[in-house]
């Protein structure tokens, strides 16, 4: 399950170039459930749904253009001006972490899961390679770290192109969202009622012999 924030912004462009003057009447999460549901017809038109290495690669030019030209718009000096062929294409190492870094700074839509954390962490990570460790004499003890960062880039690449492949296979089906819009005064107030329930519910069930991966 999905919670929204910030939609507006998200809301003004879907509603002035893709949706029809009657649909101004539909509720926040109908219409940021459209939106992700035109981004992946988007991306599957433009980018192959992002299963290869190359697409990825694509996908990041073309996200370098959108922000170098709202940084453009946003500089006071003429000098500060970028230009996106000087822009250099990270390693596959970074290329994911670089596109979704670029991705959510275009815009002001922000999500938050109050369910599947463990599996969308467990995702990031294969796709990222960054994970949490934990070292219980320093403070904190948890901190954020990089795994094969010293991997040359051979094998960083097949390692990325073996992990789109096996991605591509496992999630080829539809996926169920439940998208919620609450208001913010009671964010965290419905979030705590909606982890008590879920696990009064959970208990009910067998606990799972295999872990999620």
């Amino acid at each position: 399950m999905i919670y929204i924030s910030n939609c507006n912004f998200f809301m003004q462009q879907l509603l002035r170039h893709d949706m029809e003057k009657e649909d101004e009447s539909k509720k926040e999460a109908e219409i940021v459930g459209e939106y992700f549901f035109r981004l992946n017809l988007w991306l599957d038109a433009y980018f192959e749904g992002l299963r290869t290495i190359d697409k990825w690669e694509l996908f990041y030019v073309h996200l370098v253009g959108i922000v170098v030209k709202i940084a453009n718009a946003r500089s006071t000096h003429q000098d500060d001006q970028i230009d996106a062929n000087n822009v250099v294409m990270p390693r596959v190492n970074d290329l994911f972490q670089a596109c979704r870094l670029m991705y959510q700074a275009i815009g002001s839509l922000r999500i938050a899961l109050s369910d599947g954390q463990h599996r969308m962490a467990a995702i990031l990570n294969l796709l990222s390679r960054w994970t949490i460790k934990i070292e219980s004499r320093k403070f904190p003890p948890k901190a954020f770290v990089r795994e094969l960062d010293t991997t040359d880039e051979v094998t960083a690449r097949l390692y990325f192109k073996t992990l789109l492949e096996n991605l591509a296979d496992n999630l080829a089906g539809r996926v169920m969202v439940r998208i919620l819009a609450p208001n913010t005064h009671f964010l965290e107030e419905d979030g705590v009622g909606y982890s008590l329930e879920r696990e009064r519910s959970q208990s009910h069930h067998k606990k799972r012999g295999l872990l999620d991966a």
